[in-house]
């Protein structure tokens, strides 16, 4: 009796120290997530828009800069452009201090030589960009967080992203 007793609280201790490792992990691996995404880090510097004639089939573009500085509004953005302008006045109030959002409107054969950026632009974590684009194609939601010196140009169905010299 003596013997299975000392088994049973084995076993207990065994379980316990199986679950403590299993949340110590996930707590270390989550941990390690969100200093890896908050590391990262945002390298855009500088931001021009060319409208080509033919742009979104002829329309104006409206065009948003998402500016993140936390993971956890970086986890609740859309995945496209048609979700983020449907929910955009929503995600605006839930993302507050989390996010600065830059809203453009181009006409075709236009362009914009110099973006403003948000005064804190430097902090941000990513930067994503969604156009409101009539063509599937140009709806993608794209991170720009790469860039340095980023020029859009904006095409028929599709935006294009280049990098420039300064």
């Amino acid at each position: 009796m003596i013997e299975e007793q000392t088994t049973h609280r084995y076993n207990r201790g065994a379980t316990f120290l199986c679950w403590l490792g299993l949340y110590l992990s996930i707590a270390l691996v989550a941990g390690c997530d969100v200093v890896k995404v908050e590391g990262r880090g945002s390298q855009l510097a500088s931001l021009r828009i060319v409208a080509l004639p033919d742009a979104n089939q002829q329309s104006s573009t409206a065009v948003d800069l998402v500016f993140i500085y936390s993971s956890r509004a970086a986890t609740l953005l859309p995945r496209d452009a048609a979700e983020w302008f449907a929910a955009r006045n929503g995600l605006k109030s839930i993302l507050a201090r989390q996010a600065d959002l830059v809203s453009l409107e181009i006409p075709p054969g236009d362009f914009v030589e110099a973006v403003d950026l948000p005064e804190r632009y430097r902090s941000a974590i990513d930067v994503v960009i969604y156009a409101n684009y009539l063509s599937k194609k140009g709806q993608q939601r794209v991170s720009v967080s790469g860039f340095h010196n980023l020029q859009l140009v904006l095409k028929k169905d599709h935006i294009e992203y280049l990098e420039v010299m300064e």
